[in-house]
């Protein structure tokens, strides 16, 4: 298990830091092209909406597949577009559309196959305790790749604005690598076992996954948690990045806020783990909520590129706790068959908020509303954690021992 999970692991770090280093250099190349903060927003969302499209049949693709396979043709699609992105952008042949259809087709894929290698988690440990010790380790990679990957991709940009694609698309190559390299049997029981759901049509396959999503009133609650999670985080982040890209900071200075994120981030998930395993979830994950709207309103008032690295370390205390609460449980109390399809459900319902953030910050930026925009953060944080309390099974969702006891109550059809 050791060996095949350093393997895993260093397929999915070489797909984050990948994403980490064209992530930052690719609102500054837009923006090089169109002045515009409100267009680099505009763009990124553009690229959430692609994904979110294609999420569930992802899902049920994953599930149907070998989920080797869908890392292998994840890392060999964008290697591919990366390195033809950062040839386009060295002989100065890029242009808008062809930016935005290359990343649309990047976001696409993605949402199609980028799901399994988390899929593939859960194929390599089956132990409940165990996951959520790699959770937390995962969490702490994280954060290694936020401290590496911000100043990394500053850096790349500054040498040249192709290298860094350049850099992601070598970067993708080594998931290829890494994921044959595993030895584990990575094929969901469905196709393994030739079972009857393998033969289902793939519109059934994905109302399966929705079917047991919902079916878990936990497990839905918490998604709905997430989204406003994700949501409160991303318009605070997404307000700061591009606050700063218009006020004419460099992508080095941006990636120093970055790294500031991460290495607090990394202090914190060394102990996230062993946090989830004897506090109370539930609670945990109000205290969280509560901490990041309070760092919302700060931030309102006080968003100076000094004082956005206070905030941004604040977040980082909190970010691993909440995480692997979420991704924890979500993933320990689904079956291996369903590993991709609930995957997809739960990250459509987190996620389907934050597709249009980055456009919204972006508007909201360029009119000069800043404090409006971060004050948005703090009120998602807040329904967040109404969503919680209202919920008694999730409100008083106990530590990772008591998961399975908790799942037991509540897995009920409202």
């Amino acid at each position: 298990m050791r060996r095949d999970y350093l393997f895993w692991l260093t397929a999915t770090t070489s797909d984050m830091l990948s994403r980490a280093v064209w992530s930052l250099a690719l609102p500054f190349v837009i923006f090089a092209l169109t002045s515009s903060t409100a267009t680099a927003g505009l763009v990124q969302s553009l690229g959430q909406i692609a994904y979110l499209c294609v999420m569930l049949l992802g899902g049920a693709l994953v599930d149907r597949i070998s989920r080797r396979t869908g890392m292998v043709v994840r890392g060999l699609t964008g290697m591919v577009l990366w390195i033809g992105f950062g040839v386009l952008v060295w002989t100065h042949l890029l242009n808008l559309w062809i930016l935005i259809a290359i990343f649309l087709t990047a976001q696409l894929l993605d949402g199609l196959f980028g799901m399994a290698d988390n899929a593939a988690l859960r194929s390599i440990v089956h132990d409940d305790e165990q996951f959520v010790q790699v959770t937390g380790i995962n969490q702490g990679r994280e954060a290694a790749v936020r401290i590496g990957g911000g100043p990394i991709g500053g850096l790349l940009y500054a040498l040249g604005a192709a290298v860094p694609f350049l850099v992601s698309g070598a970067l993708l190559g080594l998931v290829i690598a890494s994921a044959k390299a595993i030895r584990a049997d990575l094929r969901p029981p469905v196709v393994a076992e030739n079972r009857p759901e393998q033969r289902r049509g793939i519109v059934r396959s994905v109302a399966q996954g929705i079917s047991f999503m919902w079916s878990q009133r936990i497990m839905r609650t918490l998604a709905i948690t997430s989204l406003f999670i994700n949501a409160a985080f991303s318009i605070v982040i997404s307000t700061a990045m591009l606050g700063l890209l218009g006020a004419g900071y460099t992508a080095l200075q941006l990636a120093y806020l970055e790294t500031v994120y991460g290495v607090v981030m990394m202090l914190t998930a060394f102990v996230a783990a062993r946090l989830v395993s004897r506090l109370p979830t539930g609670r945990l994950l109000i205290g969280a909520q509560l901490f990041m709207m309070v760092v919302a309103v700060g931030a309102a008032f006080w968003h100076s590129y000094a004082m956005l690295f206070l905030w941004l370390s604040l977040y980082g205390l909190v970010t691993p706790l909440f995480a692997t609460s979420l991704s924890g449980y979500t993933f320990a109390r689904t079956p291996d068959h369903l590993q991709g399809r609930v995957r997809s459900v739960a990250a459509l319902l987190e996620l389907s908020a934050t597709m249009v953030i980055p456009a919204v910050a972006g508007w909201m930026v360029n009119s000069g509303h800043n404090t409006p925009s971060y004050l948005l953060g703090a009120v998602l944080a807040l329904v967040g954690i109404i969503v919680v309390c209202v919920n008694p099974g999730a409100r008083r969702l106990g530590p990772t021992r008591m998961w399975r006891e908790d799942a037991t109550e509540n897995s009920l059809s409202t």
